[in-house]
């Protein structure tokens, strides 16, 4: 039913945010696809309680060596990072004013987020996959070994949601914005989506192969449903150019910096490690290192 009032979507409207209000029709079949979403994602998480856990197979390159790893840290900074990956777009959107045009961005918007969250939350479920801090049982590590969170690896909903946002964010900007702009955005976006997706590695939350199938799946989502919205702008070569660029930026910066505890070489002449700055009323990160 959804594909059916998204392609009947695209048929009536050249762009999935025109600069004009749609049908009062369009509003209200969205809304309730929406509702729908987020409904089955309610009933998803819900039916994970008490899961068994499923097979753990390390098919993927590297996934073997990430068994045992456990970074608070890292996952404090891939939350970080995947709100900065979701906020940015609306709050360019909104940098045009609060529009016609900015309604029905975030109604596209919202919809790509939700349906990958649907999905991702469907694919916990029946894979059940222990994350790679599962297998960590000293007091240092702080996650819940034995919880229901430790049985859903498979796939990354961070890499998953992190690039959804960037490909429905960026795909949704490119209809109004002129190239360097959108250079802009597909480059910092892809970014930050890569940063997401990395450090969820770092964190011990998720083997290489959960991120790359998330991202994925996030990167598909992302691009559908505009275009079933009626997106016709497809990325040009810039923005790809772009993307690939902030991708390579955003995944070697999250690797190369020390986060946290992660010992500091003293002999080193510039090192930097970051760590999450959570206190009342601030948000932030701290650096500290040598220069």
């Amino acid at each position: 039913m959804a594909l059916a009032v998204l392609a009947w979507a695209s048929a009536a409207f050249a762009d999935a945010g025109p600069g004009e209000w749609r049908s009062d029709a369009y509003y209200a079949v969205n809304g309730a696809v929406t509702a729908a979403l987020i409904g089955g994602n309610v009933l998803a998480r819900l039916s994970r309680r008490g899961l068994e856990a499923g097979g753990d197979t390390v098919w993927f390159p590297g996934d073997a060596g990430l068994r045992g790893k456990c970074s608070p840290e890292a996952d404090q900074l891939s939350d970080v990072a995947l709100s900065l990956t979701v906020a940015l777009p609306p709050a360019m959107e909104l940098g045009g004013g609060l529009s016609s045009r900015f309604v029905n961005a975030q109604v596209v918007y919202t919809q790509a987020l939700f349906a990958t969250t649907l999905l991702t939350s469907v694919a916990k479920v029946i894979f059940r996959r222990p994350r790679p801090f599962s297998y960590r049982r000293d007091a240092e590590c702080t996650f819940q070994v034995d919880g229901d969170d430790a049985n859903l690896s498979f796939f990354s909903g961070h890499s998953s949601g992190a690039f959804a946002a960037a490909f429905a964010g960026s795909f949704l900007m490119s209809e109004r914005a002129d190239s360097e702009t959108r250079a802009a955005i597909w480059g910092s976006e892809l970014a930050l989506a890569g940063a997401t997706a990395n450090l969820r590695a770092r964190a011990g939350k998720h083997y290489y192969s959960d991120i790359f199938v998330g991202a994925l799946v996030g990167a598909g989502v992302g691009l559908a449903v505009p275009a079933l919205h009626g997106a016709d702008e497809a990325p040009r070569g810039s923005d790809m150019l772009a993307g690939a660029i902030g991708l390579v930026v955003g995944v070697t910066g999250s690797q190369l910096v020390a986060i946290g505890a992660e010992a500091i070489d003293e002999g080193a002449s510039s090192t930097v490690a970051l760590s999450p700055l959570l206190g009342a009323g601030t948000h932030g990160l701290l650096a500290t290192g040598s220069f």
